[in-house]
């Protein structure tokens, strides 16, 4: 998209991930669109340039774009045929969050992957006892690609860890710290690679946020921050809110005029696909 801002003198906002943002040199930029295979975010040369051209701002989407585990129940492991992507993060237990960006990921596998929900959106986050991680990844390395069977209440009884023992012995901690963090270092990263940019804007991930995360925000400097959907707020108008400025979801990016444009019924469509499906589309 940054070719064409600078072919029509547009200017853009860009949410940042900074804490899942590499190092390197700026990729080449092809004629269509991002192949699925391709799910890094930019990286800091490609920031700089766009930022320095003065077509795009750019600001905060939170330091790691988290999800965090919020009860006992393991939905699977973390192994090599698992997706790991910046913008939809797998809720693993804490010190994992730049996961997506770790160059030996291999070593990880074996991690428990649990429910999970954004941190943001202000639920306890579920801390198993280190014990349990330790097994899970041994057990790993010991049984490598037949550790994963698709079953992980099966195989975490083999272990000697049925959930009953992994309720029973993890804990749950608030995430107002992990909140709090992640706005004033993602702030504090983003200004520290861009000379002379001035984060103020936020964008809360998934969307979601709650009365705790709300709170931080001016405390921690900034001006705005948008959500995503807001019962009762179908647009923005001037007195409303500044901390609470609704959007359009990415589902509705194909309306937009143009080669490939899809009717709103089949974006509906697709969207109640999905649901049934038990995804997010995210």
């Amino acid at each position: 998209g940054f070719p064409l801002l600078k072919k029509y003198g547009a200017r853009a906002v860009l949410f940042a991930i900074p804490g899942l943002t590499r190092d390197g040199g700026p990729r080449s930029v092809g004629n269509g669109p991002a192949g699925a295979e391709d799910e890094d975010v930019v990286n800091w040369s490609e920031l700089t340039i766009m930022h320095e051209s003065g077509h795009l701002d750019v600001q905060s989407h939170s330091l790691y774009h988290a999800q965090v585990p919020c009860s006992p129940k393991v939905v699977g492991f973390l192994g090599p045929g698992v997706r790991v992507r910046p913008f939809d993060s797998i809720p693993v237990p804490r010190g994992f969050e730049d996961l997506p960006v770790r160059p030996r990921r291999a070593e990880c596998y074996g991690l428990p992957i649990f429910e999970g929900s954004p941190l943001f959106a202000g639920g306890k986050r579920f801390v198993p006892p280190p014990a349990f991680v330790e097994a899970c990844t041994a057990a790993y390395r010991s049984a490598e690609r037949r550790f994963d069977s698709g079953r992980p209440d099966r195989f975490l009884r083999r272990i000697g860890w049925p959930v009953e023992r992994l309720a029973a012995e993890g804990r749950y901690a608030p995430v107002e710290g992990e909140i709090r963090e992640s706005l004033r270092r993602s702030k504090e990263m983003i200004e520290s690679r861009l000379p002379g940019k001035k984060v103020r804007h936020f964008c809360f991930p998934y969307g979601l946020f709650c009365p705790a995360a709300v709170a931080e925000l001016d405390p921690a400097g900034y001006s705005t921050a948008f959500l995503s959907y807001l019962k009762g707020r179908a647009e923005n108008r001037p007195g409303d809110d500044p901390y609470a400025i609704v959007r359009v979801k990415n589902d509705y990016l194909p309306r937009l005029p143009g080669r490939g444009r899809l009717s709103l019924g089949r974006i509906i469509g697709m969207k109640m696909m999905r649901r049934l499906k038990g995804k997010t589309g995210y």
